[in-house]
């Protein structure tokens, strides 16, 4: 500021300009308004810059872990009992996003439009599944509710069921990766009666939108990706995909992308192309290989 000050004197004085004092003075504190609005132009253009780089800035996410466990005992004449667990971690504040958005958009996946936010859920299960209480899911059923299979009493309702909600992976470029796994066990006492899903959820936190299988994968790309999954699918205790016959269609609503290890993976329910005893199937394919299938 000061160079700037001198220089503009020095102009004037350069020209032969002449000057009383006082009008010397006048010029003065002209230059000095001058150079105090020069200051603020660039203080401002200083903090339009520095709101630039911070929204360039890494995403930092917060969350918290919520977990509850109870046991309920349905007011029927035979007795029929069932634990219910679950466990959410829940993003509570981030920089650099709506996480109001966020947050909406995952208790839909999660639980879907039945609750407004975190906190209703959290009320919900307060008050529907205390420990000392009754399940009130089950304890109006009659004993007609009973199932009959060659004389032996079938119970239809699972003796446990497990809810996790869980972040997977947060990227500096913004991508939130969040698994639901749910579990159902129906008492049969068999590996065959465990019933589980796991589903997966992104989100670009910087266009504060849900990614979906369009956003990162080329139209029409599900038939040849199926193609690559079967050669990944070797090691599995199969039935069905070490034969002649094609893989099952990619689910292109269950899906996640590492962009860390530069991996996509897609996921297949119990059963669906493996043995039991396989559980869930993730297969991982590196974007070498599927790199001309990706926009």
């Amino acid at each position: 500021m000061k160079n700037l000050k001198t220089y503009l004197f020095l102009l004037l004085m350069s020209i032969g300009v002449t000057l009383p004092m006082c009008s010397c003075k006048r010029v003065l504190q002209k230059i000095d308004n001058l150079t105090a609005k020069t200051s603020e132009v660039e203080t401002e253009q200083t903090d339009e810059v520095a709101e630039t780089e911070q929204a360039k800035g890494p995403i930092i996410l917060t969350s918290r872990t919520y977990e509850g466990e109870s046991f309920f005992k349905a007011n029927i004449q035979r007795a029929l009992y069932a634990d219910q667990t679950w466990h959410v971690q829940w993003p509570v504040s981030a920089e650099n996003c709506n996480i109001k958005k966020f947050q909406k958009e995952l208790l839909h996946f999660f639980v879907g439009d039945k609750y407004e936010d975190i906190d209703s859920f959290l009320n919900y299960l307060n008050k529907e599944f205390e420990g000392d209480g009754e399940w009130k899911k089950v304890d109006k059923m009659g004993e007609s509710d009973a199932r009959y299979i060659e004389g032996e009493e079938y119970n239809p309702y699972p003796q446990s069921m497990n809810y996790e909600l869980s972040e997977v992976s947060l990227t500096e470029d913004g991508y939130a990766t969040y698994s639901k796994k749910i579990m159902y066990d129906m008492g049969s006492g068999l590996g065959a009666g465990v019933l589980f899903t796991v589903e997966y959820f992104m989100y670009d936190l910087r266009s504060d939108r849900r990614l979906l299988y369009n956003d990162i994968f080329a139209a029409g790309s599900e038939g040849p990706i199926a193609k690559l999954l079967k050669t990944k699918a070797t090691n599995l205790d199969d039935y069905r995909t070490l034969i002649d016959a094609d893989f099952p269609p990619v689910h292109n609503d269950n899906f996640y992308v590492d962009f860390k290890n530069e991996e996509a993976h897609f996921v297949y329910d119990k059963y669906e192309v493996a043995a039991g005893v396989d559980g869930v199937v993730d297969l991982c394919i590196p974007f070498s290989e599927i790199k001309q299938y990706m926009k």
